[in-house]
């Protein structure tokens, strides 16, 4: 996946396992990771960092990851860089909720790194 060297990626969750072993895999592809804990911190280092690509759990506490995408989207500085939700909630509503947000793909936990594939939407 040479692709991903040196992409910017933006890892937005709350949980440290899963920051841990999302940052282990894109680490090893050489991506430059950034972090938040929740959507509020995700949109500030998004505007500051503009990643290449976001990663955000959707469930989060405080601000959730459906309510951080739409404020990126609807912000012209943020508005162009793709978000992905990874999340537990697996039911098709969550999905649809998520996709309906503004998000461009919606990943379940817990990953199957053969699955995710990140490079159809680094493609700047």
């Amino acid at each position: 996946m040479e692709a991903l060297t040196n992409r910017r990626i933006l890892i937005v969750e709350d949980e440290e396992a899963d920051r841990m072993l999302l940052s282990a895999y894109l680490h090893r592809q050489g991506c430059q990771l950034f972090y938040a804990s929740d959507g509020l911190e995700g949109v500030e280092q998004a505007r500051a960092r503009q990643p290449d690509l976001i990663l955000m759990d959707s469930a989060m506490p405080g601000c959730n990851g459906r309510d951080a995408c739409r404020i990126l989207t609807q912000d012209p500085r943020t508005s162009d860089i793709p978000v992905i939700f990874i999340s537990g909630l697996t039911a098709s509503e969550h999905r649809v909720r998520g996709l309906l947000a503004g998000a461009v793909d919606y990943i379940n936990k817990p990953y199957d790194f053969n699955e995710v594939k990140l490079l159809r939407y680094l493609n700047k």
